[in-house]
């Protein structure tokens, strides 16, 4: 199994970074100012503000939809009146007047 390997002169692996660096600061992923306020970070950091960021968003949606129970539960009256309450007898749904 003879596999050939392109070799690669200096100037086209010049030619390679050289693209590779112009794509990144078109998309704005490098800091190419020392007065950048972006900070650099390694790959195991993004995971990590990833997660948290998911995170604080899960926890902000489940605040909300408990919030929005707690409401919806303080609005509601049994049939439009506050003259009794509802019991369940023998699995049956009962409203028993005051």
């Amino acid at each position: 199994m003879n596999s050939q390997r392109k070799l690669y002169t200096k100037d086209e692996i010049d030619d390679k970074i050289a693209e590779k660096v112009m794509q990144r600061m078109r998309n704005g992923d490098l800091i190419t100012h020392p007065d950048d306020p972006r900070k650099y970070k390694t790959p195991t950091e993004k995971f990590n503000d990833e997660i948290r960021e998911k995170w604080r968003n899960l926890r902000q949606s489940k605040n909300s939809r408990i919030q929005n129970r707690t409401n919806n539960r303080k609005n509601s009256s049994a049939s439009g009146t506050t003259n009794g309450k509802w019991v369940t007898i023998n699995g049956n749904h009962v409203f028993i007047e005051k």
